[in-house]
């Protein structure tokens, strides 16, 4: 339970140092008191107001030095270094403060004085001997972290001379390099650290490296000092299974790709949809890069897990140049997908009648069919007839080759009705079973499920 607030405490009532001098003399008060009832001692009252000769006479009669608030933890250093209160700071210094004493959220006197970019106390903290480099608050956060957040090169190295690990953490997720790429206008920061021997293969909790960050923001600079530190071309994220060059594919950008490449990068490692950087930048329409990929991946029917080529990707899309330049890489124009549609029903559906035709043209100068038999023919669509339907053939002519092919398979008229009738008997059999929350087995299902097909 919180005590009343006093309004007659002597020490705060004092107009002077000699009266509270007085007042510890007579013992009228104690050092220690909770003058406020707020739960802050003088001592650390006098060093939030950044009053030395009050805390010399509360030190002198025996003021706890590291006396906690009651409200946030904090100490009379704390205060003090937070109210950038130097020659206080150097008093409880002298007299004894806990340097690494922390406040309820994790800070202590030295990240207080990072944070707020305070170099002279600063440099009397890290010039005192016992100053922990490594304490994070909690959040996770290091006192690099802190000289991130304030973009403040003096602050990383001065830390990092004394110490500061340069493979610390950011925060609980992240390393310090991939952020310091990450956040915009820190380059000098992340130099530093890449000077001072920052891993550049530590990943975040999404499995990013500084390489694939600085893959992501473009900067071809830091992607080239990354690969001559030794980051790796072929790491792969744990969000989406993506690589660097996979990032480069969705971007577009031609000179980052070939630096890629000079140090190793695979061109055949896919991403967690099955999709390589050739499908990915037909995908985005990246035509240009997409001619170096052609001359280096010759695998065109590669397919995603949608069961789409880069061709049949980059027509979905309408990126016309791309379609070109993959056509005349030798793509085929027939490959059908695993919803039963080739490049030209998928240019047809999506309303890009400039890809159609062109497809359709190149198929018949090429020789090439419009649409090829899968190799699975189950992931054609019940209602869908990629062999016929860009060969038009009138209502009749067409009823009429589809009976006599479905006479050649068995399908007469005769069966059509034998079987709709076993399917309405199974279909009633099946709704009392599962009513009857009964289940079907072993050869005796087999058997059914045979006089079906």
């Amino acid at each position: 339970m919180t005590e009343p607030r006093r309004s007659d405490c002597a020490i705060c009532m004092a107009e002077d140092v000699e009266q509270i001098r007085k007042c510890l003399e007579t013992g009228s008060e104690t050092p220690d008191c909770d003058c406020d009832g707020q739960g802050e001692p003088p001592l650390l009252k006098a060093s939030r107001l950044g009053r030395v000769s009050v805390s010399q006479v509360l030190l002198e009669f025996g003021a706890q030095i590291d006396a906690p608030c009651r409200e946030d933890s904090s100490t009379a250093l704390i205060a003090a270094v937070a109210g950038g209160h130097l020659e206080l700071a150097q008093l409880l210094i002298q007299r004894g403060a806990d340097l690494n004493r922390q406040r309820k959220d994790g800070k202590f006197a030295l990240m207080l004085a990072v944070e707020a970019k305070s170099f002279e106390l600063m440099k009397l903290l890290l010039q005192t001997k016992g100053v922990k480099m490594g304490l994070t608050d909690i959040r996770g956060k290091s006192l690099l972290s802190y000289a991130i957040d304030a973009n403040c090169l003096k602050t990383a190295q001065l830390l990092i001379e004394h110490g500061a690990d340069v493979n610390g953490p950011y925060d609980r997720a992240r390393p310090l390099l991939p952020v310091s790429m990450y956040m915009d206008g820190r380059e000098e920061i992340f130099h530093a650290l890449l000077n001072a021997g920052a891993d550049v293969n530590a990943m975040d909790n999404n499995g990013r490296t500084a390489l694939e960050v600085a893959v992501i923001k473009g900067n071809r600079e830091a992607v080239k000092e990354l690969l001559q530190a030794g980051s790796d071309a072929n790491r792969i994220d744990s969000l989406m299974d993506t690589t660097c060059l996979i990032e480069v594919a969705v971007r577009g950008f031609k000179d980052i790709f070939h630096d890629l490449l000079t140090h190793g990068a695979r061109i055949d490692l896919a991403n967690a949809t099955g999709r390589t950087p050739l499908i990915v930048a037909a995908d985005k329409g990246h035509s240009e890069l997409l001619k170096e990929l052609t001359l280096l991946d010759k695998d065109l029917e590669r397919m995603d897990y949608s069961g789409d080529t880069a061709l049949s990707n980059a027509v979905k899309n309408g990126h016309f140049h791309a379609v070109k330049v993959l056509v005349e890489a030798g793509a085929k124009i027939g490959h059908v997908n695993k919803d039963g549609l080739s490049c030209v029903q998928i240019a047809d559906r999506n309303g890009h009648t400039e890809i159609k035709t062109y497809l359709m043209e190149k198929a018949a100068e090429f020789g090439m069919p419009l649409a090829e038999m899968p190799k699975d023919p189950s992931v054609l669509s019940s209602d869908e007839d990629v062999a016929t339907e860009y060969m038009p053939l009138e209502p009749k002519e067409l009823s009429e080759q589809l009976s006599e092919a479905m006479e050649r398979a068995g399908f007469t008229s005769e069966r059509a009705r034998l079987q709709i009738g076993l399917a309405l008997v199974l279909e009633e059999m099946a709704r009392e079973m599962w009513l009857d929350q009964r289940h079907m087995c072993g050869s005796y299902a087999e058997g059914w499920a045979n006089n079906i097909r």
